[in-house]
């Protein structure tokens, strides 16, 4: 009897500590799901931004090769001309430039967030 009753007893005690166990599981599944959406929030914001920088290039090239058909036409046009469309061209192509390395950060950035996240 009194072994049986041990026997009851420990095994209460073992399903007990398995039921704790699961309940911190339990806990810990939340806390990463929780981690796991703050991640894709900050990869998702940080791709609307890798986008918006890649559509700010594109519109940049565009501008910078409409200017490039303009200056070809205009070779016969006065010095003037020609010198404010050069200084037109060496501003978008820093602009572009900036642009490039902008990108290239944030992507840098988001990598290095995404990284920490998973840490």
């Amino acid at each position: 009897g009194r072994r049986l009753h041990e026997l009851v007893v420990e095994l209460i005690r073992s399903h007990v500590a398995r039921m704790s166990d699961v309940a911190v599981l339990e806990v810990k599944v939340l806390e990463l799901e929780k981690t796991i959406e703050h991640e894709a929030a900050i990869t998702q914001s940080l791709t609307e931004q890798f986008d918006a920088s890649g559509v700010r290039e594109e519109a940049l090239v565009r501008e910078l090769s409409s200017i490039r058909d303009e200056s070809s036409h205009f070779k016969t046009a006065g010095e003037s001309e020609k010198r404010s469309l050069r200084a037109q061209v060496m501003r978008l192509e820093r602009e572009l430039s900036v642009s490039l390395m902008t990108a290239e950060r944030e992507r840098r950035a988001a990598e290095e967030a995404a990284k920490q996240v998973a840490l």
